[in-house]
């Protein structure tokens, strides 16, 4: 069957789906609370869901799970279960327009990372339920049929029947609490045809589960990787409780109040960036980041060692589970290909980027900038190295490449602005294909497939664009409009910049001022020459010098007697070197003396805490290590008295 790109929109007043290329046919508006067929477009199943936040599909679509907001019940009756299961059907069932039947549910307060995590193979689903707690569900192996029960049979003899009642597995942390938990895939890794290879998947209970742990008082926070039947079998019956058991594959770390995490394809080693909110260094005002790779086995882990200062922008993994790229610094940001032990292979050179994508083929990379970059996107090919095309998207709030990896859809999202909003369907060559505007867009995304699309060695020639990019595309400028540069004040226009205000470029040497500034000393002044009082100065005898020859000339003609000319004053010898000498000397002389102060204070206050330990008053830990170091103020301020009497003689 020829696979033909669809993607799905949701808006203030609307909900589509599209065929896109080459047709762009949109259905007609769908109800938000109905399960649409992708095939036909439409709306076959109903879900009476009036207070739904959010939804989501289990990895094969036989499972559906809705999350509402948490509502206070009466007492005496069950918690509510805000987080609820629906069971769809079997492959072929999911096409029938019978109503989905809820078969479970758990109290979910928070609506960050509530969905559950299940595996590929669809036999067990993890989920945090506590702070400190994970549970591990095992899905029945032979699902009853949703119709067999009646419409009073009571909901927890359903989810028993399906094994999402009782978890199989409780483990929990002492101390710290467990802040996420991801689930790795387990499928083989792309070849280089642009496939699957022919490498069997992981087999069930191999799949690797990454927890994140926070900080507890003095210990740092950690990321550990388990896999699936480590964690079942960490209890000793089924059904039982115990502790996270030990690993090898753990990295601990401190300023982690953010971690995100992706696995490569084949789920054998995990990239997580870990991001504190405040930068204690004062560099950045997006706080600190930093990449780390661990391997499930343990054998291998280290931090990512990026050669740019600045923060970590993003991260991707290749599908090929061989290599990633990072995009890390200033802007303009580096961009880097690293292989799976983070040694660098090929730099991609500096831009102002901060959003790397892959082709599901592995063969293109998308770098682009978004946010509050300009929108500009590059296409590379990863087997010449080589820059494809660059075209802009501004303004985008969401990028993604269709499964086929031919097309690359952008978005501009609400609310992040309520103008201009819509999406634009590209060529994987740069080329606009189509412009649909709606307002108030608030999502929209691929339909994902599930088999693996061949890619061709060589970019195919792009498609005819529809109508719509003709209508829509921005028109462009009559006019050439001279860039913009930075801004400069009017008394520096028309000059060359200072080079201490030129910013230092990848493999540029180092911009250093052409005189040094001088260094700034605390009491010290610039000496002035010195002159004797009430004689002349040099130069305003120099500036009246021909008004002094006019005034000799006239008492000549005028044959009075000229008085003689008293002799020049001798100047007086100017002892620059000792004047700086004796500032320097004046300055340090009051630097000691601040130090001696300072130290005596904390002799004082020292004195206090003994007074009142003498007393029977009682101290904390840190009070009796400051009487602890006595001593050593004493010897320090011994010593800063010598030398300031060596400095006075």
């Amino acid at each position: 069957m020829e696979y033909i790109p669809q993607y799905a929109y949701r808006a203030q007043k609307s909900i589509g789906l599209v065929d896109a290329h080459p047709k762009y046919t949109d259905s007609e508006s769908l109800p938000a609370v109905h399960i649409v067929s992708t095939t036909s477009a439409q709306a076959s199943r109903t879900l009476e869901l009036p207070n739904a936040i959010d939804v989501a599909f289990s990895p094969k679509g036989r499972f559906f799970f809705t999350w509402e907001r948490l509502t206070k019940v009466e007492d005496g009756e069950a918690g509510h279960k805000n987080l609820k299961i629906w069971w769809l059907g079997s492959e072929d069932e999911q096409q029938s327009t019978i109503p989905p039947r809820e078969i479970g549910g758990f109290v979910q307060k928070a609506f960050a990372d509530w969905q559950p995590l299940v595996n590929e193979h669809e036999t067990h689903l993890l989920r945090i339920s506590g702070p400190s707690e994970i549970s591990i569900f095992e899905i029945a192996s032979e699902l009853p049929d949703a119709a067999s029960f009646s419409a009073d049979t009571d909901i927890k003899a359903i989810a028993e029947a399906y094994g999402l009642l009782s978890p199989i597995s409780k483990l929990r942390v002492d101390g710290p609490s467990i802040r996420s938990i991801w689930l790795s895939p387990s499928k083989p890794a792309i070849s280089t045809n642009g496939i699957s290879s022919d490498a069997a998947p992981v087999s069930q209970g191999k799949e690797g589960v990454a927890i994140w742990t926070g900080e507890y008082k003095a210990a740092p926070a950690n990321v550990s990787l388990y896999t699936l039947r480590e964690l079942i079998d960490a209890v000793s019956s089924k059904g039982g409780s115990g502790s996270l058991p030990m690993t090898q594959a753990r990295k601990n770390f401190f300023k982690g109040d953010k971690v995100s995490l992706k696995w490569n394809k084949t789920g054998n080693i995990a990239l997580f960036l870990t991001t504190s909110d405040i930068d204690n260094s004062g560099k950045s005002y997006y706080g600190e980041t930093n990449l780390y790779l661990i391997n499930l086995n343990g054998q291998y882990e280290c931090k990512v060692t990026v050669e740019k200062e600045g923060p970590i922008h993003d991260f991707c993994w290749n599908p090929n589970s061989r290599e990633f790229v990072v995009t890390y610094g200033y802007v303009p940001a580096r961009t880097t290909l690293f292989d799976s032990k983070a040694n660098e292979i090929h730099s991609f050179g500096t831009e102002a980027r901060n959003f790397l994508k892959y082709q599901p083929q592995g063969k293109l990379l998308l770098s682009a900038g978004f946010g509050n970059l300009n929108g500009n996107v590059d296409i590379w090919d990863l087997r010449s190295r080589k820059k494809v095309c660059e075209f802009s998207a501004p303004n985008s709030t969401v990028c993604e490449w269709s499964p086929c990896g031919r097309f690359i859809l952008t978005g501009i999202l609400s609310p992040r602005l309520r103008v201009d909003n819509g999406v634009k369907i590209w060529w994987c060559a740069g080329k606009l294909l189509h412009v649909q505007l709606i307002d108030e867009l608030y999502q929209t995304t691929w339909r994902p497939n599930a088999t693996d699309i061949s890619f061709p060695a060589e970019i195919p020639p792009a498609p005819q664009a529809s109508p719509s990019v003709a209508q829509f595309a921005p028109k462009a400028a009559t006019t050439a409009t001279k860039p913009a540069g930075a801004y400069r004040p009017p008394g520096a226009r028309g000059s060359a910049a200072p080079d201490i205000f030129k910013r230092q470029e990848d493999g540029a040497a180092a911009v250093v001022p052409a005189t040094a500034t001088p260094r700034y000393v605390p009491g010290q002044r610039t000496p002035k020459p010195r002159t004797v009082p009430g004689a002349p100065d040099p130069n305003a005898v120099q500036s009246n010098g021909k008004q002094n020859k006019k005034k000799k000339a006239g008492t000549a003609g005028s044959g009075t007697a000229t008085p003689t000319a008293s002799a020049p004053p001798t100047p007086v010898q100017e002892v620059t070197p000792a004047v700086v000498t004796n500032s320097v000397a004046d300055a340090e002389g009051e630097v000691m003396q601040k130090k001696i102060r300072n130290l005596n204070k904390k002799l004082k206050a020292i004195q206090e805490l003994k007074d009142r330990r003498d007393k029977g008053e009682q101290l904390e830990g840190t009070q009796f290590k400051k009487i602890d170091g006595e001593r050593d103020i004493l010897a320090e301020l011994a010593v800063l008295e010598k030398s300031f009497e060596k400095l006075k003689k």
